[in-house]
């Protein structure tokens, strides 16, 4: 499980570290029509080397701060290494 804190509109898509236990991520993508989740989703993937079906938005759909789990993940990013 991953709590993020997303700035949707951004200039583009990027971690933007850790604040308050949260991953900060901004995403170019509005905040309209779930395109805001849909973009971070696939960028979380990404991250984890896992397609964007095994990211799920557990809490927080309408909200900034979210709730996602990562299924079956097969990394972790440098900027979570660095938490553990």
């Amino acid at each position: 499980m991953l709590r993020v804190r997303v700035q949707p509109r951004a200039g583009r898509d990027r971690i933007a570290g850790i604040h308050d236990g949260r991953l900060r991520v901004r995403i170019g993508a509005p905040p309209i029509d779930g395109r805001a989740n849909a973009q971070l989703r696939r960028l979380i993937a990404k991250l984890f080397g896992v397609a964007p079906g095994r990211v799920v938005v557990l809490s927080g759909e309408t909200c900034r701060d979210k709730q996602l789990l990562v299924k079956d993940a097969q990394s972790v990013p440098e900027v979570l290494r660095q938490e553990i």
